[in-house]
């Protein structure tokens, strides 16, 4: 280490994470470009960014440490800052394997969509963002009485016979499903683009090679204020509540199938309202969850083990990291057991109206090869590894 040279980004800057009346700052020190950070206090803020001045490539670890005594009189863990800094991919001169997101870990990746054409797009649109904010508060406050009903009759409600051809009720939920998420995310990324950031690209996944997620990944969200990251995070849900809102309403005053399809656009965004909305899931809400009540990397430290969960400082947060990683073990659950359940019930009910297991089996044909298409990503995925 004696004769590692480490240079730091070029970009790397400080940025307030948490401001705190009653105690000190959370700042959070990286790189917008890179999109990586380490989190600090305030006390080590000035300690930490005039010590980054002297990883110019130029010094050795032994220089660094040396130099920040005599000049800037700071006694610093030059190793512990270099590690951190290695780690979190702010520094240039290194090859180290980053920390994937939860999404690359445990999923396939899809595509990745570059979106520096939409740009202008959503400046566009972001000129309107406040009247789009308040039109979005106003619909989810009518849309929240209608959910338990609709959720009442989820069971009983099967995607694949809202046409009278499964291949076409598939193709339309696709259709439905992507417009939706679509509206989700561009809701993301104009609120993004209203507060200075740049949208770089979407990518979609498999995740837990089962379910489709589709996001927009905008670097720079941790150097906006708390208020405004939450309101990035906040606005994908509003939008699609108020699709579920329209579509509940439209339902309700239509009949066959023009009735069946904005059934099932109202159960489409009711479903990316609930998963989306839950902090269990590395979602929106998770986000929001973490931003309001400053538990960063809530996720990571509660699947970190119980050895490193026992060594946090407070009882309260062994408290809070093992019960959130016992309910995002049973969310995860739940979403895996509820499309087996319905399977089940659909088989089951199909093959009563004549007693015959190829009726029942016809009725479920698309979930079967949705299961063959699982199946097969997970040998991608082993065969890439």
């Amino acid at each position: 280490m004696k004769n590692n040279r480490p240079k730091a980004v070029n970009d790397i800057n400080e940025y307030i994470l948490f401001e705190n009346k009653n105690k000190e700052d959370i700042y959070c020190i990286g790189s917008i470009e890179k999109d990586r950070y380490i989190e600090v206090k305030e006390e080590q803020k000035n300690a930490i960014m005039k010590s980054i001045k002297y990883f110019d490539g130029t010094n050795d670890i032994g220089e660094i440490n040396e130099k920040l005594k005599k000049i800037e009189n700071i006694d610093l863990n030059i190793n512990k800052l270099y590690n951190l800094l290695l780690e979190a991919g702010l520094l240039e001169n290194e090859q180290v394997d980053l920390n994937k997101n939860e999404f690359e870990r445990y999923g396939l990746k899809i595509a990745s969509i570059p979106l520096d054409k939409l740009s202008n797009l959503f400046y566009f649109f972001s000129k309107y963002s406040r009247l789009y904010l308040i039109v979005l508060i106003f619909a989810a406050f009518f849309s929240f009485p209608l959910i338990p009903k609709m959720l009442s009759r989820l069971l009983y409600f099967n995607i694949y016979k809202t046409l009278d051809s499964s291949v076409l009720s598939l193709i339309l939920s696709l259709f439905l499903t992507t417009a939706s998420v679509l509206v989700h995310e561009f809701s993301h990324a104009i609120f993004s683009k209203k507060y200075g950031l740049n949208p770089n690209k979407m990518e979609i996944v498999l995740y837990l090679y089962l379910n489709p997620i589709a996001y927009i990944k905008t670097n720079g969200i941790y150097t906006l204020s708390k208020r405004k990251r939450i309101i990035v995070w906040s606005v994908g849900i509003l939008s699609n509540l108020i699709i579920f809102f329209i579509s509940v309403i439209i339902q309700n005053y239509t009949t066959g199938t023009v009735s069946k399809v904005f059934l099932l656009l109202a159960y489409t965004n009711l479903g990316l309202v609930v998963t989306n909305f839950i902090p269990f899931l590395p979602l929106d809400g998770y986000y929001i969850l973490t931003t309001l009540f400053q538990l960063t990397n809530l996720r990571k430290k509660s699947f970190g083990g119980l050895k490193k969960i026992f060594k946090e400082e407070t009882f309260k947060k062994r408290v809070i990291y093992i019960v959130y990683n016992f309910i995002s073990i049973v969310i995860l659950c739940y979403i895996i057991v509820v499309p087996i359940v319905q399977v089940i019930y659909n088989f089951y009910l199909a093959y009563l109206r004549n007693n015959n297991i190829f009726e029942g089996l016809n009725e479920i044909w698309m979930y079967l090869v949705l299961v063959v298409l699982v199946i097969f990503s997970r040998i991608i995925v082993r065969k890439q590894k």
